[in-house]
């Protein structure tokens, strides 16, 4: 299933229903609101329609990009941008296999997201689903790799803070 879109100026592009699910989890990350995700993706079609990359292979990180673009004005608009401040003596992951080695079970995931910062919720996206490495996300993200590193401890910090029930295990 394809979902085929008119451009301005008679312009047609085909946007694949995998890439379209792809854009909505990505932009689900940053919401974690169903209608607040499909906005995002509407949009970022909509720019995309209007000025199509240069490189029609790279179609899909130039929606990304302008995802998370469209997500960013949206909350310095809103005078809400949550703002990351990173403290120098903060503990950061060592190694990329110390940190690939976590595993998040459906309610530990329910209840770290709302505490999570739209940037950590990214940055566990692009690690978690989409299966980036560290290096990967920092170039995606065009941010130093100690930068993604901090938030992946910051993630597992507050992973390790979740309540446990009666026998100590995390629900």
């Amino acid at each position: 299933m394809r979902l085929i879109a008119n451009g301005i100026r008679g312009l047609t592009m085909q946007f694949p229903a995998e890439l379209l699910n792809r854009l909505f989890r990505y932009g689900y990350a940053f919401t974690l609101q169903r209608d607040g995700a499909l906005d995002l993706v509407q949009q970022a079609c909509e720019k995309v329609l209007r000025n199509p990359p240069a490189d029609p292979l790279k179609l899909e990180t130039y929606l990304k990009v302008t995802l998370r673009n469209l997500y960013l004005d949206g909350w310095r608009k809103q005078q809400q941008y949550p703002l990351e401040l990173f403290a120098e003596s903060e503990h950061v992951v060592d190694s990329e296999q110390s940190v690939e080695q976590s595993f998040i079970n459906q309610q530990q995931l329910e209840l770290l997201l709302p505490r999570l910062s739209p940037q950590q919720r990214e940055v566990l996206y692009l690690w978690a689903v989409e299966g980036y490495s560290t290096s990967e996300i920092a170039a995606h993200l065009d941010e130093p790799r100690g930068t993604v590193l901090a938030r992946l401890s910051r993630i597992r910090s507050l992973l390790s803070d979740l309540p446990r029930d009666a026998y100590g295990v995390r629900p």
